[in-house]
């Protein structure tokens, strides 16, 4: 009598493990969707970082500047956002309405780097980050790329190669 309450108590439990898995799926699932959709009024750049490609979603145009990857849920992995500029300058990166920290790096004309931040958290809104010298793109990668991947002042990443 007792072993058939046991199995009762199991079979409950081993139900609900599976319910909460498949909602944690379906949630997974519906977010990368969403996060996906977001990005596709976007134009996309293949980046090559120390032999690794990117897709680089391409914010050209002020309001998609100014919106960059706010409200976002997360960065694609493999993914990041290109920031170009018209003119050469010192454009400031903030994390307003960020839900996640990301690594920025600050490129001149010649798509070197001259400036680089790791790990810019969601929190240190409203502070701007400012490189040191004029650049012509940014680029948001998420956070701990610079350290995987040994980026240092200099370094050149490739995209744009039309």
């Amino acid at each position: 009598m007792k072993t058939n309450s046991t199995k009762k108590i199991l079979l409950a439990f081993i139900k609900a493990i599976v319910i909460i898995v498949g909602a944690l799926f379906i949630t997974w699932v519906f977010f990368s969707v969403r996060s996906y959709l977001s990005y596709s009024s976007y134009e996309k750049e293949k980046i090559l970082i120390k032999s690794s490609v990117f897709l680089g979603y391409v914010a050209d145009t002020e309001e998609k500047r100014i919106k960059g990857l706010s409200g976002k849920a997360f960065l694609p992995s493999n993914t990041s956002m290109i920031f170009e500029f018209d003119t050469p300058d010192t454009y400031g990166i903030w994390m307003k309405d960020m839900l996640f920290p990301i690594d920025i790096i600050w490129l001149d004309k010649n798509k070197m780097i001259v400036n680089l931040i790791s790990n810019a958290d969601p929190e240190s809104y409203p502070h701007v980050y400012y490189p040191p010298k004029d650049s012509l793109y940014v680029l948001e990668t998420r956070a701990g790329l610079i350290k995987d991947k040994g980026l240092k002042l200099g370094d050149e990443i490739l995209f744009n190669q039309k």
